[in-house]
């Protein structure tokens, strides 16, 4: 377990949190756990989705990006220099 947290940590400063989210529930669960492909992909998509949603979204944390992180999602670069609209605000 020590190998897949520090994996965590580096890849967290390369990609960002967000991105290496994707990597450690594929790792623990369908190596390690031997857990179904299927059931590992579709964890791996929905867990670092809703800690995105949860945090940046909702609760306005930004998490660490890291060194790649804003270069490979451009999608939430969210440093446009506009006025940021709440996205729940989008709903109403």
């Amino acid at each position: 377990m020590l190998l897949p947290a520090v994996g965590m940590i580096l890849l967290t400063e390369l990609i960002g949190l967000h991105l290496a989210t994707v990597f450690l529930p594929r790792l623990l669960y369908g190596v390690i756990g031997k857990t179904p492909w299927l059931k590992t992909v579709v964890i791996s998509i929905l867990v670092p989705l809703g800690v995105f949603i949860l945090f940046d979204k909702i609760f306005l944390i930004p998490l660490p990006e890291g060194i790649w992180g804003k270069g490979l999602i451009p999608l939430f670069d969210q440093s446009t220099g506009k006025e940021e609209q709440h996205w729940i605000s989008s709903l109403i």
